[in-house]
């Protein structure tokens, strides 16, 4: 429990029934992954409500929500399997603009799904929870799995916002999925990691069936183990930065893995097709800045 927590107005109703419209309280998402009930570390995540409802302790339902909230326990691909690891990464934003249910989305990954009960190769999944959805319980998401076995799609989420200016908008803003185990090519390529970006309508089946590609360069890079956003040139359009856990040094002699970021620039036009790798503007590791 805590393994991963997000903020946002989730969950806007009166902590009895479902009711339209914020209260302008933001509540907790918080990621259990090694949660274990009928099956070991299958995770779970709750929906902790703002204060205000006198509630004490954790939500203890998945049917509807309380003054405490409610939780969500690893939905799988099918069915949950052991390992899935649901809530080891949580997004929490207000991703798809809905005038009816004006409140955030969520998203969970899940590195650790397997896909068709494949109990030894963990593709990983990703699962999109619209606001729209808050009204009816228990809350059906879309899912995405990893394109890749051991790919560990899921890994890390981050909020791209209006990456691209006409594939992105603020009624749909860009989501960006790790994956620091995918192969460069089917599921026999290297396995150097990727990061994927796409708008919440891309969720749903496999990830590569409406999503960008970003890859590492080289074999060991695990390309995708974090995310954050900024403008750092003020162009009013977000750069993107994306985690490489195990990128080898440029500056070394030696071989040496101390990690990098990569760095996708924000444009107004997206490139061409899905599943098209991305130039970085800018690869460093912690060498370059810090000799």
């Amino acid at each position: 429990f805590g393994w991963a927590v997000g903020a946002g107005d989730v969950d806007p109703g009166n902590g009895v029934q479902f009711v339209t419209g914020v209260d302008n309280k933001d509540d907790l998402v918080v990621g259990a992954p090694g949660y274990s009930g009928v099956l070991s570390n299958a995770g779970r995540v709750y929906v902790i409500r703002a204060p205000g409802g006198g509630a004490v302790g954790l939500p203890a339902t998945t049917t509807t929500t309380t003054a405490a909230g409610f939780y969500v326990d690893d939905p799988g691909i099918g069915a949950p399997v052991i390992g899935d690891r649901f809530g080891h990464a949580v997004l929490v934003a207000d991703l798809n603009v809905n005038g009816s249910v004006p409140a955030d989305e969520f998203v969970v990954g899940a590195p650790g799904v397997k896909y068709l009960q494949d109990t030894a190769t963990s593709y990983g999944a990703a699962y999109y929870f619209d606001s729209s959805l808050f009204g009816s319980f228990p809350l059906v998401p879309a899912q995405t799995i990893g394109a890749s076995i051991d790919s560990k799609f899921g890994w890390a989420l981050g909020n791209a916002g209006v990456l691209y200016g006409d594939y992105c908008s603020p009624a749909a803003k860009c989501i960006a999925v790790g994956a620091p185990g995918a192969r460069d090519s089917g599921s026999v390529g290297t396995q150097t990691g990727a990061a994927y970006i796409g708008t919440p309508g891309s969720f749903g089946g496999s990830v590569a069936s409406g999503a960008f590609r970003v890859l590492g360069s080289t074999a060991g890079d695990l390309m995708g183990t974090g995310f954050v956003s900024a403008d750092i040139n003020a162009d009013d359009r977000p750069e993107l930065f994306i985690g490489q856990g195990g990128s080898a040094s440029t500056n070394s002699p030696l071989t040496a893995f101390y990690g990098g970021i990569g760095i996708v620039k924000g444009a107004n036009t997206a490139p061409s097709g899905p599943l098209t790798p991305l130039t970085f503007d800018r690869h460093f590791t912690n060498l370059d800045v810090d000799p």
